[in-house]
């Protein structure tokens, strides 16, 4: 008998994963990203996982429910900026160590 996995809808918050993850071989049930996550909005999801029996009687059929929770961490996911546009500086001839000016 095949299980076949499936991510459903959750509550609608903004920690739901329903929508951010997915399953892409229901077969298989390994959970995938489907879309981007932002941690500066979402820190943690909630990924409703329903697990059916493929009984050959659907009479007979069963079905499980599991919570994902997946935590995210920060990562420097903002280009790098300097805060001025433009810098200037002196190089004196045959300096080999020290600061600029």
């Amino acid at each position: 008998m095949q299980i076949e996995y499936t991510v459903v809808k959750g509550d609608g918050s903004l920690n739901d994963g329903f929508g951010y993850f997915a399953i892409n071989l229901p077969h298989q049930g390994f959970v995938t990203i489907a879309k981007q996550l932002d941690y500066e909005i979402t820190q943690k999801y909630y990924v409703n996982i329903k697990a059916t029996d493929k009984a050959s009687d659907p009479a007979l059929r069963r079905t499980s429910m599991t919570v994902l929770t997946v935590n995210l961490e920060d990562s420097d996911d903002l280009d790098p900026a300097f805060a001025h546009p433009l810098y200037t500086s002196r190089v004196v001839s045959g300096v080999t160590a020290g600061v600029l000016d």
